[in-house]
């Protein structure tokens, strides 16, 4: 989740004391006949196995469940129909809203419509933190601001970005939840799929090599609530794949005293030294 605390700048935690979030956006969570499934972004990187009739709808996918990453390298022929349109079908839709728009030359009012994506009633989120236990209250305070606030550049002008806290499933530790408990044993091997915006260091930039599958892109945000704009900063993309388990870097301005969260958060996919 795109949440994290506001700290006094002189008082700002250190690197191994930074919270590590992966991204709100990209993590559908959704009981499918009696079963959690947990979705993460679907990998860029797509088996060269897969029939070119099948790698267009694939690269339409944006999320695939847990279990299917696991087999991902190794996708049969026979498993995409199943991948394409059992889970990930119904996670969210579309709706139109009107509005009306003045004309400045006549005056006159003029309809429009608004389409925007959301979620079905039974699909929830989640998302992974990683943070010092002392920093648990502040966390929990920041998450019931953003539940009253909202969170997306819309959420004032149009409401849009409202969610609701399961109250009871807060804060699960990680060690709580089978499938993850299952994903990160110590005997996990890489590469590793990426579930946070991760800025490389300038060691990192050396590693990547052509066994990794990445997508920059660039974002740009104000610092809540002034009007001052952030630099632009180019991240690597959630769903990259890369042969390296990333740690990634913050960007501190000191101008404007804030920082810009750029360290990893990944997954171990388990396939192999590389792709």
């Amino acid at each position: 989740m795109s949440t994290s605390c506001s700290f006094p700048f002189s008082h700002t935690p250190s690197q191994n004391e930074y919270y590590h979030l992966s991204s709100f956006r990209g993590a559908p969570h959704k009981i499918i006949d009696g079963k959690e499934h947990y979705f993460v972004p679907r990998p860029l990187y797509i088996p060269t196995d897969i029939p070119t009739s099948y790698r267009k709808k694939i690269k339409k996918i944006r999320f695939i469940s847990l279990e299917d990453l696991k087999k991902w390298k190794q996708l049969e022929y026979k498993e995409i129909p199943d991948i394409l349109s059992d889970k990930t079908s119904d996670l969210f839709y579309i709706f139109e809203i009107p509005s009306v728009a003045i004309c400045r030359d006549t005056a006159n009012s003029i309809i429009y419509y608004v389409a925007g994506c959301a979620p079905h009633k039974d699909t929830l989120f989640y998302f992974i933190a990683v943070f010092p236990d002392k920093y648990r209250n502040i966390f929990e305070a920041a998450l019931r601001l953003a539940s009253d606030e909202g969170i997306g550049g819309r959420r004032h002008t149009r409401g849009w970005g409202a969610f609701e806290i399961i109250e009871k499933n807060i804060i699960t530790p990680l060690n709580e939840v089978e499938v993850f408990k299952n994903l990160f044993k110590s005997e996990t091997t890489g590469p590793w799929l990426l579930i946070s915006p991760y800025i490389p260091t300038n060691e990192e930039i050396e590693r990547i090599d052509e066994n990794c599958y990445y997508r920059v892109s660039t974002y740009r945000s104000f610092v809540y609530p002034t009007n001052t704009l952030k630099p632009d900063i180019r991240f690597i993309q959630e769903g990259s794949i890369l042969s390296f388990k990333p740690e990634g870097k913050e960007v501190v301005v000191e101008s404007e005293e804030f920082v810009i969260k750029g360290s990893a958060l990944s997954v171990p996919t388990n396939w192999g030294c590389s792709v």
